[in-house]
């Protein structure tokens, strides 16, 4: 590992949504943030419009603080009388207006108070960095750069860095590290070019289909179903992602991009219909503005989401959207690049629709190479990370077939650009071949780019045996008969160190798998348990095959990580195949299943080996259970997990409810004075009310995570850090613990418990049957009607544990609560 640059202190200038959201974000990363702009007229409260904007990060959902308590620790101040502290800043971000002579004029007032090593950012998505500290000293501008955030910059993963003809490439570097590491970023380098390379590619996407909307070929909802997840976008599709992003900011930067190309093919696809124009100007901006492309309407079935009607540009219910070849897709096609390769070939209206898409997206970005990077991973990924698409522009040309693609192009009298087709030429059919990439500069003969921190303009290179001084250079020009190993570079991990689970498979690293999951060997004696099933759910086999797992792991290795490289955890407990088992009324197999997840669960704490998970996004109920029980958790800041099982009439029965209680119990001080039930209601609540974190921060305070379990801000980092601490703790001379004794406080807790649930109940905070399962919980964690407060054996609230839970599943009310969420999911 390279040392991260030590940044600490931040100034951000300017608190408009943008600017106080980056200040939040530097906040999540346990950063001292100052947040400056303009002094307000009010001489009472100088610093009055920077403290209006903290305030609403408060208020604003998504929420743009881990914790809201954390806004306190923004600091803010005006550009007045407070640029003074750019003197102690290791890095300064400028996020005022998008007008080059008002950024010119800042960064001239930051030069007066700037020190030599603070890096001096902006976060434009459109100006020239370069022209921004033009009026500058040529120290300060060699510590200038871009610092391109996503809206909003909690979630987004991209962030693109742009460095000038100017910027120190040690600058770049160092950034970058700090950015992956600290902020959490997927970093990408870019070139200093218009809108640089997300919102290029993006938004020329978004445009290139408004004609189809607006000449009345595809209704709204239409074009949204065929650019989904179904064809590998993201799950907002195209114009919802639009009504997201704002209305007023797609027209924004589609006309800032039009006088800045001129030497752009499809230019004039920037020029956004005058009925586009038309939206904006009244005020349809999307989400903001509560209309855009869909609209909120209450109707007397409830609320729905109208779309927009490109004639009369009002609005209308949606129509069930029905494509006989989209319908064959998803039934013969599981992913998204098998879908695109079918659907493209189809001569109906949407495979029309969607050749004719694809095919000007795949040639708009190969002809942005060079121009806009020299990187085919840097493109994907930007869009991969900007705009959530599951695959990108090459991605995508490579699921469709790179040569049959390009011949259909030209038949149709298209020109695919040259180095495409000198890559075809010299036998090299896809761009992406097992762990490589291919190297356009290759093909285009251009000697990498102004800034380059490494071979493919994305961080995970820097320092890559993929620069510029190896067999991949540019200045081979690849000729036919050349070696098509020369072609290629090892493609960047997402994260510097990260380890992925696709390169354990491509490294012939498993032991031992099945559907369900796979064990791996991640070397150094650690093993990985992956889950493989839709959502990461937990069904009977995945949790036998855990089993086996921590057998083969007891016998040849030293520790273990349960985790993977997916967007979540794991959605819990498979719902459908214990409803399967109670329609066939095979108790037995349910009574097996739900002694078994105990046992499995439970019984990785008491394994001779140590066991960390690594956690990230959604995790609940049995889930939540596993990682309860490992002895430690590496879990990604955006983590949103809970005991939700209430919800579907059931309770935490993997020794969850025993887990929150005993560590309830464990902030006691134990003695005459002692007074344990505000502990164990605050946990109690936890399970009744099914709360779910908002941030890995919050997971901590409701008993989920533990004081020593480590929180890291980028998730392509937890399966190496997970690995990490398994290894250490194996070091160590890892020894399991013993069963403990729990202290349950009998009727008299039970009681306080009840008379809670009684004022919920009437208070109609609770359904009815919702109480009874909350009584369940009760019981479990109080030892119902012991007679007084005494210590039990872990092994006794476990048994209780499994009769609750069996009660619960043998219930009619549990059965149709269980229907309910398997109709809605």
């Amino acid at each position: 590992m390279k040392p991260i640059y030590k940044i600490r202190k931040v100034v951000v200038l300017g608190s408009g949504v943008m600017g106080s959201q980056i200040a939040a974000h530097c906040i999540n990363a346990g950063l001292q943030v100052h947040l400056l702009d303009r002094k307000s007229e009010d001489p009472h409260q100088p610093n009055a419009i920077a403290e209006e904007s903290i305030q609403k990060l408060v208020k604003m959902k998504p929420a743009p603080l881990a914790n809201s308590a954390d806004a306190s620790r923004i600091i803010p101040g005006n550009f007045e009388d407070d640029l003074g502290v750019i003197s102690q800043a290791d890095w300064v971000c400028e996020v005022i207006i998008e007008r080059l002579d008002i950024k010119q004029s800042m960064m001239k007032q930051v030069e007066q108070y700037w020190r030599e090593g603070t890096v001096v950012s902006s976060n434009t998505s459109g100006l020239p960095i370069v022209q921004l500290a033009a009026p500058c000293g040529e120290e300060f501008q060699r510590h200038v750069i871009g610092t391109h955030f996503f809206n909003p910059p909690r979630y987004m993963t991209l962030l693109e860095i742009i460095p000038t003809s100017k910027t120190d490439p040690e600058i770049v570097e160092r950034m970058a590290l700090f950015s992956e590491t600290v902020l959490g970023k997927g970093v990408v380098i870019c070139k200093d070019t218009p809108n640089f390379i997300a919102n290029r590619i993006g938004v020329f996407s978004m445009a290139a289909m408004l004609p189809y909307f607006f000449d009345g070929s595809f209704r709204a909802e239409e074009i949204d179903y065929l650019t989904g997840t179904l064809t590998g976008y993201s799950k907002a599709a195209a114009f919802r992602t639009a009504d997201m992003a704002g209305l007023d900011v797609l027209a924004h930067v589609a006309s800032n991009l039009l006088p800045a190309i001129p030497d752009d093919e499809r230019q004039e696809v920037f020029r956004l219909p005058e009925a586009f124009g038309e939206l904006v100007k009244r005020g349809s901006t999307g989400n903001k503005g509560g209309s855009g492309f869909y609209k909120k309407v209450n109707t007397e079935a409830g609320r729905e989401f109208w779309s927009l009607q490109p004639d009369s540009l009002e609005y209308a219910a949606q129509k069930p959207v029905q494509f006989d070849s989209a319908d064959e897709a998803k039934a013969k096609f599981a992913g998204a690049g098998e879908r695109l390769r079918y659907l493209v070939a189809q001569e109906d209206r949407a495979g029309r629709f969607l050749w004719e898409t694809q095919r000007d997206l795949l040639l708009y970005a190969a002809n942005r190479i060079p121009e806009i990077s020299d990187s085919v991973e840097a493109v994907d990924r930007a869009m991969r990370w900007g705009f959530n698409w599951e695959l990108g522009p090459f991605e995508r040309w490579d699921a469709i077939g790179v040569r049959a693609a390009a011949e259909r192009m030209e038949r149709e009298g298209f020109t695919v650009p040259a180095w495409v087709k000198s890559m075809l030429e010299a036998g090299v059919e896809s761009f992406y071949e097992g762990g490589d990439v291919v190297d356009p500069r290759v093909f285009t003969g251009v000697a990498g780019f102004v800034g380059s921190t490494g071979s493919s303009g994305s961080v995970g290179s820097v320092g890559s045996s993929g620069s510029s001084g190896s067999s991949n250079s540019a200045g081979n020009t690849g000729s036919a008969d050349a070696s098509t190993s020369s072609f290629w570079i090892p493609c960047p991990p997402p994260a510097e160190g990260a380890i992925l689970v696709s390169d354990l498979d491509r490294n012939g690293c498993e032991v031992f798998g099945n559907a369900s999951a796979g064990l791996y060997d991640m070397g150094d004696g650690v093993a990985l348990f992956a889950f493989r099933t839709k959502n990461q759910t937990l069904g009977f086999e995945l949790v036998q095959s855990l089993e086996k797992a921590c057998d083969i792991v007891e016998q040849q290795f030293d520790a273990l990580v349960i985790g993977h490289d997916r967007e979540h955890f794991s959605y819990g407990a498979n719902l459908a195949e214990a409803g399967a088992a109670l329609r066939a009324g095979d108790n037995d197999r349910i009574r097996d299943a739900v002694e078994g997840f105990q046992r499995v669960a439970v019984g990785l704490r008491y394994r001779p080996f140590p066991v960390v998970a690594a956690v990230a996004g959604r995790a609940f109920g049995g889930g939540v259970e596993f990682f309860l029980h490992c002895d430690r958790v590496v879990a990604h800041h955006e983590l949103y997990c809970g005991l939700i099982e209430l919800g579907v009439g059931l309770i935490p029965a993997g020794g969850g409810t025993k887990e929150l209680l005993q560590r309830a119990l464990n902030r006691v001080a134990w003695d005459e004075q002692a007074d344990p039930l505000p502990y164990l209601k605050s946990a109690f609540k936890t399970i009744g009310l099914g709360k779910v974190s908002m941030s890995a921060w919050e997971a901590k305070q409701l008993g989920y995570l533990r004081d020593s379990d480590v929180i890291l801000m980028n998730r392509f980092h937890l399966l190496r850090q997970a690995k990490t601490e398994a290894k250490a703790l194996a070091d160590q001379g890892y020894r399991p613990p013993q069963e403990p004794s729990m202290r349950l406080l009998g009727a008299t807790g039970y009681s306080a418990l009840n008379v809670m649930l009684y004022i919920m109940e009437e208070g109609g905070f609770v359904a009815p049957y919702d109480r009874i399962l909350a009584q369940k919980v009760a019981k479990v964690m109080t030892g119902g009607e012991l007679s007084e407060l005494q210590d039990v054996p872990e092994s006794l609230v476990l048994q209780m544990e499994r009769d609750a839970i069996l009660e619960c599943m043998w219930d009619e009310r549990t059965h149709k609560k269980m229907v309910k969420v398997l109709g809605a999911g």
